[in-house]
């Protein structure tokens, strides 16, 4: 997900670049509005002046003392035309020389707007119509038409229209770094109890022990009492283990003695042996575990194949009742970084459980192949002949109490144990379908 940060911003950017747009292109409609309304009022301006300047009498029409230049010159932008529908004769402005314009015609007394283009380019024109009496009481209609060159409008609206984007535009990207920098101000909070989690992970400080916004404090209270009732449990947990490993100590104590006072049956001497050996490691790694005030694991390589080996061996001669065919491809190549009681967790649960279920036949198979971020990884494939598990419960039995069978004695706690100790590699175990019919179990540790 975003950063908060981020996301802010990016809502803000869009909501302000909204704001700009649409105040940018009202500012612009309205300044072109009002640049056609001055447009338009200068050329009723023209009309009014030509008709001052205008003088019609029985003998024709005549125009005179014009006090705008441009319509003496040609080709100037500015024209004018006065024309009648009585009367044939008609008057064209000195600038009009050479240059095909269309006016509109309209009733009298009314202005009449209409845009026309030519070579020269596009024209906004007037036309105003009015009767003139021409002497014995005769009228006739004329229509004076004034038309002027969009060139300078459009001059305008452009100049208009680039100055004020790039003012908008400046503004826009000034507001967007004040809200940035009350954003990061804002959000400071959050980075300095992110910063205090990280600093407690570390193990530099036990507590958020910084000065908080109202906001957060029932946050940080609430962080810190869990991480007292965490810290209470583990304190538990540990008294707990450590008074367990410490009880069966005697009783694994005595059980060697008398291991080593039976000398009638070699191979149970063997089997009882290596079992309490076993045991003998399991408790001393769970004290260690319990005693320790840290769950990280060691960085020192172990070969794999020697432990798993052992392993196997034992398993068969505890399991020599059902004669197990077990397949063994060990890689002497790839290693374990970690502690050996956690691998001898790893590997002894795995395979007590193929040894337990498997009809004849169990499988093991330790390779390395290549990991992530150039990292070599060891690859554990644990394979039995055995009932297999449903596929709705590959997933459920490596969580704690959970059992495939419930009515085989047991906790259920084997394969969480895995789980967990593979979890805090960084690894990952998977549960499939064997080829030899029963279940596979996948293991891949860095």
């Amino acid at each position: 997900m975003v950063s908060i940060t981020k996301r802010l911003t990016a809502a803000a950017s869009v909501v302000l670049i909204g704001f700009v747009g649409f105040t940018g292109f009202a500012l612009e409609q309205s300044y072109r509005e009002s640049a056609e309304v001055a447009l338009k009022d200068r050329l009723q301006g023209f009309v009014f002046t030509l008709l001052a300047a205008s003088e019609i009498d029985a003998s024709g029409l005549t125009v005179k003392d014009l006090p705008e230049a441009r319509f003496y010159t040609p080709s100037s932008g500015l024209y004018a035309k006065i024309f009648s529908h009585d009367d044939p004769s008609h008057w064209d402005s000195p600038s009009s020389l050479g240059v095909t314009l269309f006016f509109p015609d309209g009733p009298i007394g009314q202005y009449i707007y209409q845009k026309s283009s030519n070579t020269e380019g596009d024209f906004m024109a007037i036309s105003f119509s009015v009767v003139w009496e021409v002497g014995n009481d005769a009228e006739r209609q004329y229509t004076f038409s004034v038309a002027e060159n969009l060139s300078t409008y459009y001059e305008q609206v452009s100049g208009f229209r680039q100055h004020l984007w790039m003012w908008l535009g400046g503004l826009a990207l000034v507001l967007l770094s004040i809200q940035v920098a009350i954003l990061r101000w804002g959000l400071r909070p959050l980075h300095q109890v992110a910063d205090d989690l990280k600093s407690i992970q570390m193990g530099d400080k036990s507590a958020l022990e910084g000065e908080y916004p109202s906001e957060l404090s029932e946050l940080t209270g609430g962080l810190n009492d869990l991480l007292i009732n965490e810290r209470a449990m583990q304190t538990r947990y540990r008294h707990s283990l450590g008074d367990l490993a410490h009880s069966l100590k005697t009783p694994l104590a005595v059980l060697q003695g008398e291991v080593e006072q039976c000398k009638e049956s070699p191979q149970l001497v063997d089997a009882l042996t290596d079992q309490v050996e076993r045991m003998n490691r399991i408790v001393k790694y769970q004290l260690q575990r319990a005693v320790s005030s840290s769950g990280g694991a060691l960085s020192a390589a172990l070969p794999i194949e020697p432990i798993t080996a052992k392993i196997v061996n034992s398993l068969q001669k505890v399991y020599r009742d059902k004669s197990i065919e077990a397949v063994v491809s060990l890689d002497e190549t790839a290693m374990f970084h970690g502690e050996e009681g956690d691998l001898y967790e790893i590997v002894g649960n795995l395979s007590d459980n193929a040894f337990k279920w498997c009809d004849h036949k169990v499988s093991v198979e330790v390779v390395r192949v290549e990991g992530r971020r150039g990292r070599d990884a060891a690859e554990i494939t644990i394979e039995d002949d055995g009932p297999g598990v449903p596929d709705a419960q590959k997933m459920q039995i490596l969580k704690r109490g959970v059992r495939a069978d419930e009515q085989t004695p047991g906790w259920g706690i084997g394969l969480s144990i895995v789980m967990e100790i593979i979890d805090g590699y960084g690894g990952a175990v998977v549960v499939k379908d064997s080829a030899l019919g029963g279940a596979k179990f996948e293991v891949r540790l860095p």
